[in-house]
């Protein structure tokens, strides 16, 4: 199926999605769906291989690639994503103690054999916990926009090195909207990030 869905309305196209998911499963055969919409790609897929340049760069279960991915082209073509760049300070097993140019201390998980220097950190818009006030193990963001898309809250910010921060908070239901220049703080856990190779 070449983009199949690409000309109708987002309704429609959420039908037509659990309509072709019945029928894969009704007939059990292979359906290869191409698709530039990155979202759609994870909805539909049991597995994904992401292109890059005509060559496969990783395939993966939907949730594999869109938790682990194997690089920064993987990381930042499916979904929205926030690389940070921080040091190595330690390593435990499979958790890194990282610092980031604003000076904030985090966890994060990493596969990999990494354990000195600089490294690239994934972290997902929407496993950022936001707060208005300080908490344990949070930093300070100023926020530069937010745009309430109904179901989520789409905040951009800068934390204190001045490196961009993108959030996508689902929780905001009773608290006022954020506006440009406020000063929020955020978190994340070393579950909630992912160390690039």
């Amino acid at each position: 199926m070449d983009e199949p869905l690409s000309a109708l309305d987002r309704r429609l196209r959420e039908s037509i999605q659990i309509e072709i998911r019945d029928l894969h499963r009704t007939i059990g055969s292979t359906i290869l769906f191409v698709t530039h919409d990155q979202g759609e790609a994870l909805t539909m897929s049991d597995r994904i291989a992401v292109l890059n340049a005509g060559k496969i760069v990783q395939i993966g279960r939907p949730l594999d690639i869109y938790r682990h991915p194997t690089d920064r082209f993987v990381a930042s073509f499916v979904g929205e994503s926030n690389l940070i760049e921080a040091e190595i300070l330690q390593k435990r097993g499979s958790t890194l103690t990282m610092k980031n140019r604003a000076g904030y201390v985090f966890s994060a998980e990493s596969r990999d054999t990494i354990d000195v220097g600089r490294a690239t950190v994934l972290v997902r818009p929407e496993r950022i916990a936001v707060s208005n006030e300080p908490t344990a193990n949070s930093t300070p963001v100023s926020v530069t926009s937010a745009i309430f898309l109904g179901e989520i809250l789409r905040i951009e910010a800068h934390m204190e090195g001045g490196e961009p921060l993108l959030i996508r908070c689902t929780d905001m239901a009773d608290r006022p909207l954020p506006s440009v220049g406020d000063r929020l703080h955020v978190s994340w856990g070393a579950a909630d990030c992912w160390v690039l190779a």
